[in-house]
């Protein structure tokens, strides 16, 4: 049987007649306003927080992934931004040399003149 608001105002007459007022007033207060099928267990809570205990670990191992799928990225970004110095700075050099190389022949011609 659902509570209604006229059942409980009908129960809380009852109580008045039988209880007086403010006893009765106080029971009401200790009532839930949607009767008891509404009210958790804690069995309900239990069932909720391993529930959320389940949901959060599922999240928490799908985050791990995606951040270790992300560092295996960018680890990946870096060894061919690496390479791509390594090479710019042989490149670098070489093309250093080139020109003191060529300095070297040059002050050697104008030394011979």
């Amino acid at each position: 049987m659902a509570i209604t608001e006229a059942s409980r105002l009908e129960m809380h007459l009852g109580l008045r007649e039988v209880l007086g007022d403010s006893v009765a007033d106080i029971v009401m207060e200790h009532l839930p306003p949607g009767g008891w099928r509404d009210v958790a267990s804690k069995a309900d809570i239990h069932g909720s927080t391993d529930s959320l205990r389940t949901e959060f670990r599922t999240e928490m191992a799908s985050l791990r992934a995606e951040v270790e799928s992300a560092i295996a990225s960018i680890k990946a970004d870096l060894a061919r931004l690496e390479k791509r110095l390594d090479r710019s700075i042989t490149l670098g050099v070489g093309f250093a040399l080139a020109l003191l190389g060529l300095q070297v022949q040059i002050m050697l011609s104008i030394a011979r003149l």
